[in-house]
């Protein structure tokens, strides 16, 4: 005769033994997915992408640097904080060893550049050569100054620790935290990753509580709601032990994973477990969660498969964050439905909630004033009127769709009253705009073009281009 048990003892204990003893492999993948987030323009692009390609090409021949402006609320010509800045962030980083890499490799000041243009070769004049710095190093009203410095290869592996050294060599130079304005794509990438995972933190640690309280409150159960928070916790873990053990890196939307896998298993472990509350309830608690495994089986899996195809529609997209988005999201879903029917039904078995299964059968009889019962015969009365509404509404939201504008631009992921986006409408307000656009005038090689007529060109094109923007 066929055992009512889900599986043996044996297989259980070995079911048990896996979860536990990958759990510190998942935790370790996802901790340290959590950790290397990072957002870089480069990285949301794809490498045949004609933009990318151009990218690359400019890259190859001209260099490609990181630089970050630094000023500061009354910076000007005679401020004797800007030299001072510029050499301490060009010095070797104290650390508890000695001393570590330069996190920058290059500093120039507003004066400096001016001096170097009214020096030999150029022998500029100091107004036409502090007119070629208005806008880009020195504010309009000539006396507004700011520094550059260039990220060393050290700063880039470490962009935090390279934006937290501006502040800390401007406070040594006794400038206040408040007052220093930086921008660049290193701070870009920082705060995005700051807020992203600020923000997920204290929404991600509101989620659990709440689907915690809420999955114990429906199915009227601790252990049952435990089990459930445990199968979408784990899976939470290991959506992104995924990314890590794969070779990727964590960006803004990569870590939507976590709170997608927790969502999603709840759901589905909830699905699971509602088929084990009707085998309770008509056969009673002995072999119940085979019953609910096997009814579970078809429609969870049908269920976990079309949410693991519409996630697979996302690769297609251009944007990698996106696309990777869709490949790790389906197989989240899928592993995670491996999860719940491996772990639930083996904890099911290996600690039945006897109590409630008791007042579960009890309570039986008084079902018929059950309002989910009363919901359920409202729904079924009026189906094709709901149907109806719920038709209508498509074709609204369909229609209301066109009028969704979508972005990829890092700033538009900060929101608008954060530091970062403070400091560049500052320096674009006293200075001058801050989004570079080099132009590469290619000229052909079998061109007789002589050097002065070539010059002539490139300043024929940087005139037109001064009349359209």
């Amino acid at each position: 005769m066929e055992s009512p048990r889900f599986l043996t003892s044996r297989s259980r204990l070995l079911i048990f033994l896996l979860f536990v003893g990958c759990y510190p492999l998942v935790f370790h993948g996802g901790m340290r997915a959590w950790l290397s987030t990072a957002n870089r323009v480069l990285d949301w692009l794809p490498a045949d992408f004609e933009e990318t390609e151009k990218l690359m090409w400019f890259a190859h021949r001209f260099g490609s640097d990181e630089i970050l402006m630094v000023s500061w609320i009354g910076c000007g010509w005679g401020d004797p904080h800007l030299p001072q800045l510029a050499e301490a962030l060009v010095q070797p980083v104290p650390t508890e060893d000695g001393e570590g890499p330069a996190l920058f490799r290059i500093a120039l000041t507003s004066p400096e550049v001016l001096e170097e243009l009214m020096r030999p070769p150029l022998d500029l004049p100091r107004d036409e050569a502090l007119n070629r710095l208005q806008g880009w190093l020195v504010g309009r009203d000539g006396v507004t100054s700011c520094l550059i410095a260039l990220v060393s290869e050290a700063g880039i592996e470490n962009r935090k620790a390279a934006v937290e050294r501006v502040y800390e060599c401007a406070e040594a130079c006794g400038l206040d935290r408040k007052d220093v304005i930086v921008a660049g794509s290193t701070v870009d990438g920082v705060a995005i990753d700051r807020i992203s995972l600020d923000a997920l933190l204290e929404l991600n640690g509101a989620s659990l509580a709440i689907g915690f309280l809420l999955t114990w409150l429906f199915l009227r159960s601790f252990r049952l709601a435990l089990l459930v928070f445990v199968s979408a916790v784990y899976c939470q873990q290991l959506g992104m032990a995924m990314v890590y053990y794969t070779g990727r890196q964590m960006d803004s939307v990569l870590l939507m994973i976590a709170s997608l896998a927790y969502v999603l298993v709840t759901s589905g472990a909830v699905h699971l477990v509602n088929y084990y509350v009707d085998a309770v309830r008509t056969h009673g608690l002995e072999g119940a969660p085979r019953r609910a495994f096997r009814a579970a089986l078809l429609p969870c899996t049908l269920a976990a498969t079309t949410t693991a195809i519409g996630l697979g529609s996302l690769t297609v997209s251009k944007i990698i964050p996106i696309a990777r988005f869709g490949w790790y999201g389906a197989a989240v879903v899928l592993t995670g439905l491996v999860v719940i029917f491996l772990w639930l039904p083996t904890a099911l078995e290996q600690w039945p909630p006897r109590r409630w299964a008791a007042r579960l059968q009890s309570a039986a009889a008084s079902r018929a004033n059950d309002p989910w019962r009363w919901l359920c015969g409202i729904v079924t009365s009026h189906a094709g009127k709901i149907f109806l509404v719920t038709i209508l509404a498509m074709g609204i939201a369909s229609w209301a769709v066109r009028n969704v504008q979508t972005t990829a631009r890092l700033h538009d992921l900060l929101p608008a009253d954060s530091r970062v986006i403070q400091d560049y409408g500052w320096l674009e307000e006293n200075i001058g705009p801050l989004v570079p656009v080099e132009v590469v005038l290619v000229m052909p090689k079998e061109s007789r073009a002589s050097s002065l007529d070539r010059l002539l060109l490139v300043e024929r094109v940087r005139k037109a281009i001064e009349e359209v923007g």
